[in-house]
């Protein structure tokens, strides 16, 4: 392989996909979100990184502490 080598950007790869599969594990356990789920979830498959992070970001409800 020519230019960057799998074992530089292995590390990368795999820290996106644990990404993806957190977000998309996270939406389907979580009860209410900031907008509908299927929205979340087409955001997370077509951009995964951007889509993985905004969720967490402005899509996830965190509830508060009494």
């Amino acid at each position: 392989m020519t230019g960057i080598e799998l074992t530089s950007i292995a590390p990368f790869l795999i820290g996106l996909i644990a990404l993806y599969l957190i977000a998309l594990i996270d939406i389907f356990r979580t009860e209410q979100t900031r907008g509908p789920k299927w929205m979340w979830m087409l955001l997370i498959v077509l951009i995964p990184a951007f889509g993985a992070i905004v969720y967490f970001v402005a899509g996830k409800v965190v509830p508060r502490r009494p």
